[in-house]
């Protein structure tokens, strides 16, 4: 691809996780004020209407019938957990210092790989996993101040949430769509049975910040998944890692945070790192199991 083809897939990119990173915004605007099931239920209400749109326009509701039901349904089952994982880790912690964990992702899919979908990850990428996680322990120091519960519930919806996107790869024929649809179905189906118990009469601005978040979410997703669509994904994914830069200006514009420390930036740069040399590596791979097919089918022919 030329530079000219890839530029909009790129800026799309960029907005898709600048969407995300108001969506998280105000996740943490509202973490203060309601219960993290609560922000998860009102969340993931609003994130149901960008993919439905688009499910409408590109070719019909028939679009969010999975091809195999039982791999949403166990992505659908984790989204829950994992939801209020990260939903309170973004409410207690700057949300630079949870991106900053949640970097690791990249590294947890390449691990889980194996065992989940049975692909083969040669010492170059396993290298590049072992790197990052050490990145991750430079950020969680001992004395730093950010190893704590919210870290661990952080750690704890990274691993899920890799796992979640990992199985996605088992069901390439289903529609994007479908894909954000059934996690959110699954976590408002996860949040209603306790929601009663945690209720607090919303006011018309908890409302529409509510709202707005869960707009943000599902638009995010429906731009990211254009983005890929155009490129990609060693051009994409690593475009994520500006959610860092967002989150540091909001943190300190909207919350007062502290910008991380140079022990947090170096930890996060080894992390993003190894996350571009992983993508890199498996973009190199999947250009080299196209060309082989190719030679392959252009031999039969012959």
């Amino acid at each position: 691809m030329t530079g000219s083809s890839t530029l909009p897939a790129i800026l799309v990119a960029l907005a898709a996780f600048f969407v995300f990173t108001l969506q998280d915004t105000a996740v943490k605007l509202l973490g203060g004020e309601w219960h993290v099931v609560q922000v998860a239920a009102f969340n993931a209400i609003g994130c149901l209407i960008p993919p439905t749109l688009w499910a409408l326009s590109a070719g019909g509701l028939r679009l969010l019938r999975p091809a195999n039901p039982r791999l949403h349904l166990v992505r659908a089952a984790l989204a829950p957990l994992a939801c209020v994982l990260v939903f309170y880790a973004y409410a207690v912690m700057p949300l630079t210092d949870a991106y900053a964990i949640a970097f690791s992702q990249p590294l947890i899919i390449t691990a889980l790989s194996v065992p989940i979908l049975g692909e083969k990850v040669g010492w170059r990428r396993w290298s590049a996993v072992v790197v990052g996680f050490l990145g991750v322990l430079i950020i969680l120091r001992p004395g730093s101040g950010l190893f704590g519960f919210a870290a661990l519930c952080m750690i704890g919806a990274s691993v899920l949430w890799s796992f979640i996107h990992a199985i996605i790869r088992l069901a390439p024929k289903d529609h994007p769509s479908c894909f954000a649809v059934w996690v959110n179905v699954g976590i408002l189906a996860g949040m209603l049975p306790v929601l009663p118990f945690v209720w607090t009469t919303p006011s018309a601005e908890q409302l529409m910040i509510s709202f707005l978040g869960g707009l943000l979410g599902g638009g995010g997703f429906t731009l990211m998944s254009l983005a890929y669509s155009k490129a990609e994904a060693g051009i994409v994914a690593p475009f994520q890692y500006v959610q860092m830069l967002y989150a540091a200006v909001i943190g300190l514009v909207v919350f007062g945070d502290a910008l991380p420390d140079a022990w947090t930036w170096a930890g996060t740069a080894i992390v993003i790192a190894s996350g571009i040399y992983i993508v890199h590596r498996e973009t190199v791979r999947r250009r080299e199991a196209v060309t082989l097919q190719r030679l392959a089918t252009l031999g039969q022919a012959g």
